[in-house]
C-alpha cells in the first residue's frame, strides 16, 4: 500500500495492520507544514527533503561522518572511522525550499502541541578574519 493511500483511509478502518497504523500516524505528523526559522516559509518534511510522499522510505539509513553535534544517536565503531547509522526521517537531509538553508528536524523532550517536532537551522561556520 502506498503512503498516500494510507493517509486517505478513514481512521475508523480496523483492517489496517499495526505497522500501517503507525506509518499513517508518522505520515500525518510529517505532513504538518512548519515555518523555516530563517525565512518563515512553511514546509513539511517531504517538501524539505525533496522526496515524494510515496517514495518516503521508513527504513532508509545513511552514514554520517564521525561527529554530528546536531543529531544525537548511537555511534558504531569500524576501524579508524566512526559512523552513525540513522533510520527514519533522520536519514534524509532537509533544505528550505525558499532560502535553501539546511534544516534539522528537532523533536522536543516534552510534546506541547501538534506536531511533535519543529525546524532548526544548521549553524554556518564562519572563520574570523583579521
Amino acid at each position: 500500500m502506498k503512503n498516500s493511500e494510507l493517509l486517505t483511509i478513514p481512521t475508523t478502518n480496523k483492517l489496517l495492520s499495526v505497522t500501517d497504523q503507525q506509518k499513517r500516524f508518522m505520515l500525518k505528523e510529517m505532513s504538518y507544514k512548519l515555518a523555516c526559522p530563517n525565512c518563515n516559509t512553511p514546509q513539511n518534511l517531504f517538501e524539505a527533503s525533496g522526496v515524494a510522499i510515496d517514495n518516503w522510505d521508513f527504513n532508509k539509513t545513511r552514514m554520517i561522518e564521525k561527529e554530528d553535534p546536531i543529531r544525537k544517536c548511537f555511534v558504531k565503531s569500524q576501524s579508524d572511522q566512526e559512523e552513525l547509522v540513522i533510520g527514519g526521517s533522520n536519514a534524509y537531509e532537509f533544505h528550505c525550499i525558499n532560502c535553501k538553508r539546511q534544516l534539522v528536524e528537532q523533536i522536543p523532550l516534552v510534546r506541547v502541541s501538534n506536531p511533535g517536532w519543529h525546524w532548526s537551522i544548521v549553524p554556518i561556520e564562519v572563520e574570523a578574519t583579521r
